[in-house]
Order: C-alpha cells, then sequence, then structure tokens
C-alpha cells in the first residue's frame, strides 16, 4: 500500500502550509521519505466535512426511493460521501433503516431511533408518543443502541411555529431526557418556540435543533450548560413554504422573522461560548456548504463557520480530525473555502479512510 505526504494548509483555521503523511490509511507527522505527494503543494485541507442534522430516511432529494428503505437511505450516503461530508447525525428516522447500517465504505453514522412526538403533532413521520408512554420509549430507543433521542419539544399545526407549546408536560421530558441519558443516549430536541426551547433546557437536553426563537438568556444558560445549537438556517425557504401551505401568510411572516431572529443570535451565540454546528434538515444530501454560507451570513466568522461543519463537530461528536494515527479522512481544495464556501462544492481529491474514492 503507497503512502503519501500532502502538504496543504490545514482548515479551518490554519494560516501556513503543514505537513502531513499517511500510511496504512492513518495520518502521521512522522516524515515518510519514500512518500508520494498526494497532491500539488499550497492545497487546502479539512479531515472531512460534517452535516449534524440529517433525516437519512426522508428523500429530500427527490429521487423516487420508498421513506425509511434500505435504498434510500444507502442512496442518501452516498450522496454525503461523494461531497466529502464523512460525518452525519440523524436527527430522527421513520423506520429502523439507520440503526442497522456498518461504517463499512459508507460515512459515519450517529444516529437517532425515531421522531418522537405525541399523536398527530409532527406531520405523520413521528413515532406515536402519548405523554403517559414518553419515558418507556425514549428509554427503549437507547437501549437499542441510538446515540441520540429525538424528541419534538413544539409543534403548531396551524403552522404558527414560534408560538407553539410543549408537546409534553414538562415533568414527563425531563424524566424522559434523565432516562434516556442515563442508558448512554444524548437528548436532541426540535424545539423553535420560546417555551419549547424551555422546555428542552429546564429538562437539560444535550442539543437545540433550530432555535428560532431563542433568546440571549437561554443563550448564556446553553453555555453554562453546554448545550450545543444546530441552527440549520439554511431550511428557512422551505419551512416558511410548509408554514404557509399550513397557516398562511402569518405564519409564513412568523417562521421568517424566526429565523432572522436566529441569524442574529448566532454571533450572539458564538461570543457566548455556545457550541454551534452546521445541519442542513430538509436539504438533499451533500448541502452543508449552503449552512455554511449561511452562518457566514449570519456574523459568524469564516473560521467558525467552517469549523461547525468541521472540526468542532467532530470534537463534539467524539471524531478526530487531522491528528496522529486518525483515519486518513482528507478533502482537498484549490482555493480557501473560507473566502467563499460554495469551494466546497469542488474538492479536488477526497480521500476517505485512506482511500481515494474522487480526484
Amino acid at each position: 500500500m503507497p503512502a503519501y505526504r500532502v502538504c496543504a494548509t490545514f482548515l479551518p483555521d490554519g494560516d501556513q502550509h503543514r505537513d502531513l503523511w499517511v500510511r496504512d490509511r492513518r495520518i502521521t507527522f512522522e516524515p515518510i521519505d519514500d512518500a508520494e505527494d498526494l497532491v500539488p503543494r499550497g492545497r487546502f485541507v479539512i479531515p472531512g466535512l460534517v452535516d449534524c442534522h440529517v433525516h437519512l430516511t426522508l428523500d429530500f432529494a427527490q429521487s423516487g426511493l420508498p421513506p425509511g428503505s434500505p435504498e434510500l437511505v444507502d442512496a442518501n450516503l452516498r450522496g454525503h460521501l461523494a461531497t466529502g461530508t464523512f460525518i452525519l447525525r440523524d436527527m430522527g428516522a421513520v423506520s429502523d433503516a439507520t440503526q442497522r447500517l456498518s461504517d463499512e465504505g459508507r460515512p459515519r453514522v450517529h444516529y437517532a431511533g425515531r421522531l418522537l412526538a405525541p399523536p398527530g403533532r409532527y406531520f405523520g413521520v413521528q413515532r406515536d408518543t402519548p405523554s403517559e408512554e414518553l419515558v418507556e420509549v425514549a428509554t427503549r430507543e437507547a437501549k437499542s443502541g441510538a446515540r441520540w433521542v429525538k424528541i419534538i419539544a413544539d409543534f403548531d399545526e396551524s403552522g404558527d411555529l414560534l408560538n407553539g407549546t410543549p408537546n409534553y408536560p414538562q415533568e414527563t421530558l425531563a424524566a424522559a431526557v434523565k432516562a434516556a441519558q442515563a442508558e448512554g443516549a444524548r437528548v436532541a430536541v426540535h424545539a423553535v418556540s420560546p417555551a419549547g426551547i424551555e422546555a428542552g433546557l429546564a429538562a437539560g437536553v444535550d442539543s437545540i435543533e433550530h432555535g428560532t426563537g431563542i433568546s440571549k438568556r437561554q443563550l448564556e444558560e446553553m453555555a453554562a450548560r453546554q448545550i450545543v445549537w444546530t441552527p440549520t438556517l439554511v431550511i428557512a425557504p422551505g419551512a416558511a413554504a410548509m408554514s404557509r401551505e399550513m397557516g398562511g401568510e402569518r405564519a409564513e411572516r412568523a417562521v421568517l422573522n424566526g429565523f432572522e431572529n436566529a441569524r442574529q443570535m448566532v454571533p450572539v451565540a458564538a461570543r457566548l461560548g455556545v457550541t454551534i454546528l452546521a445541519g442542513t434538515d430538509m436539504c438533499p444530501p451533500g448541502s452543508i456548504w449552503r449552512e455554511v454560507v449561511a452562518l457566514q451570513a449570519s456574523g459568524l466568522e469564516p473560521a467558525l463557520a467552517l469549523a461547525a461543519a468541521s472540526t468542532t463537530a467532530r470534537a463534539f461528536l467524539g471524531e478526530p480530525a487531522l491528528a496522529e494515527g486518525a483515519p486518513a479522512d482528507l478533502v482537498l481544495y484549490e482555493r480557501d473555502p473560507r473566502n467563499d464556501p460554495e469551494f466546497l462544492t469542488q474538492p479536488s481529491l477526497i480521500m476517505f479512510r485512506g482511500q481515494l474514492i474522487a480526484t
């Protein structure tokens, strides 16, 4: 098996070229004399992108494959891999297809079990979970091996999502979170309204997903308790259109106002020390660059925006980056994508676990 050398600027925060080598499909910083130069000097390298909010069992690429099917999951995984997205956090499934995945030749998936919501409270894709069953179901999901349990903390059928009320009594939600965490899982909540976000924080969740109605006070609490935020800014147009269908123009305006609030809160969250993760939710596979664009447009520094889709996300998920002995996950670019994140769609080379999959 050949050995390689890479001389490139390490992203997201590097400012000069460094050398690394690849031997036996792993990264090393010990020089290898006969190593082959993998690319010309002067490129830019990241350890693969991370999308921290996907739904692998849903067909946002409009492939026509059945929702929840293994075939759809596989197609979605291939779509992510082809763009250099190597790690995914699946935030709720409509079947158990994600729980049967192996890592062989696929992006690494940190999967949640089913989307948990009361009957009729989440587009019909939820596992119907009345309040009296939430603790039991959340515990069962965690015991099944799910790394995450996903609970829909709020939802309003009118489409006016920011005025939604919590789906579960506070004591029930808190008990479910504690039970799932006791089994080794983390808990994420879909929470867009101030009340839903507050319910999640009071319950001690590990991540707030969307959080469009979030306040500075809530962000201060998240920073103190190390609760992460995945704002999914990129879905604003789709969420607004969906709300218009459910509740008309008033609901649409409310959602757009909510996402504008989230955009304003992103730099506040960064200043407070909240960990921000990049996720694409209802976008097709390979769209994570769009969320990096949206985070930058919100005022997040370019390096931090890229880190939210790479090194910051890896650290939160316990995955290595460009480190000694780490799997050789490398995506290289001819130009610096911090200056224009659209260049993330144009990698000059993709190496996944030491194997070249695109050049």
